[in-house]
């Protein structure tokens, strides 16, 4: 399955990691890049994979993003005056020194750009796209640099095609905000936990741990631990809520029809057991049954993500909103409607970077 997440850092968007066969990567790229063809406020560049050490890496970054954005910001008058201003005194470019901590380095080189260009506007993005390349620590260093950025200024794309995203427990983190477990409070702008018993907080225990040992492909231990979860489910929400995350995980482990099943007995128990039905979880239930439906090649889904994006939309949930447009695309793409899924991906990329200024039903007229 191809997944859009939007990292949650800081309490803002600051990564997509996006993930899945090589057709879907593909394709998603080419939004990307026609995304950056239309919309001037967007400073694009694609980084290498290439490098031994972590300076030789950041180093190859801080050439590409010279070599790359900077010419590409001349084609209008308005992208002139970026180019000239980030070139104004003290230039930025040509200015990258690794020193004893490259990838801090080059976070704060990057940032650099971004500050120059947010009179602007304008949004820095880079693209990473790893077919598995980059050796183990490095892949460390390229997650910690990430995690230094400051997402109002620069914003950090990954393509991938291995089965451990780069950002992998921060993937994990990002589900576990959208999964409608802290809802707000009567009155009250704060989110908290909908209960504090010691059975629920020993659910929410077990879920997170199976959670993040999925991400990190151990599979077996993480239903191991979903299924104690589901022990201490005490009521239909408790048990549609672990069907979710054990949909997840068996999805994650290849496993669709049986997560299919799982997403299906979660809607079984919210809309025949409770009495209030939580928006965000049966959104991330909705589009688990699309995305599997997608995958096996059995489902026209469309309708299903958009279902999903409403109820995320409707609790504010921006996160679930670009999961589930990008869902979409998917769905859209494997019925060969490629126009109309570039067009979803895209704007699933505007909302996720800032750039959204209409809706996604105005988008798709």
């Amino acid at each position: 399955m191809t997944t859009l997440q939007a990292l949650v850092c800081g309490r803002s968007l600051s990564v997509l990691s996006v993930s899945g066969p090589d057709d879907l990567r593909t394709a998603f790229l080419g939004a990307i890049q026609a995304l950056s063809a239309e919309d001037e406020r967007l400073a694009l560049s694609l980084l290498p994979t290439a490098g031994s050490t972590a300076a030789e890496l950041f180093g190859s970054w801080a050439r590409s993003v010279e070599s790359s954005l900077i010419p590409a910001l001349s084609d209008t008058p308005r992208a002139a005056w970026m180019r000239a201003w980030v070139n104004a005194r003290p230039p930025i470019g040509n200015t990258f020194i690794a020193g004893e901590d490259p990838a801090q380095a080059f976070a704060e080189w990057i940032e650099g750009f971004g500050r120059r260009l947010e009179g602007f506007g304008a949004q820095v993005v880079l693209l990473l796209s790893d077919g598995g390349s980059i050796p183990v620590d490095l892949r460390d260093e390229a997650a910690r640099a990430a995690r230094m950025l400051d997402s109002a200024r620069v914003r950090l794309i990954t393509l991938e095609s291995g089965s451990r995203p780069l950002f992998a427990d921060d993937v994990a983190l990002a589900e576990l905000d959208c999964d409608g477990w802290h809802l707000p409070l009567p009155g009250s702008g704060t989110r908290q936990p909908r209960r504090k018993d010691r059975s629920a907080e020993q659910l929410r225990w077990l879920v997170e741990i199976a959670v993040m040992m999925s991400w990190n492909n151990e599979h077996t231990s993480a239903l191991a631990a979903v299924g104690r979860a589901s022990e201490n489910a005490a009521s239909p929400l408790d048990r549609a809520y672990v069907c979710l995350h054990e949909g997840n995980i068996l999805a994650r482990a290849g496993q669709l029809r049986e997560a299919m099943a799982s997403y299906h007995r979660g809607l079984q128990y919210l809309t025949d057991e409770c009495a209030r039905v939580p928006p965000l979880l049966t959104a991330g239930l909705i589009l688990g049954v699309a995305a599997c439906g997608v995958a096996v090649k059995e489902l026209a889904s469309e309708t299903l993500c958009e279902i999903a994006g409403d109820l995320s939309r409707g609790e504010g949930n921006l996160v679930g909103v670009v999961r589930a447009e990008a869902a979409r695309g998917a769905a859209l793409f494997r019925t060969g409607r490629v126009a109309e899924a570039q067009r979803s991906w895209r704007w699933a990329l505007r909302a996720a970077i800032g750039l959204q200024e209409r809706s996604v039903r105005d988008e798709r007229v």
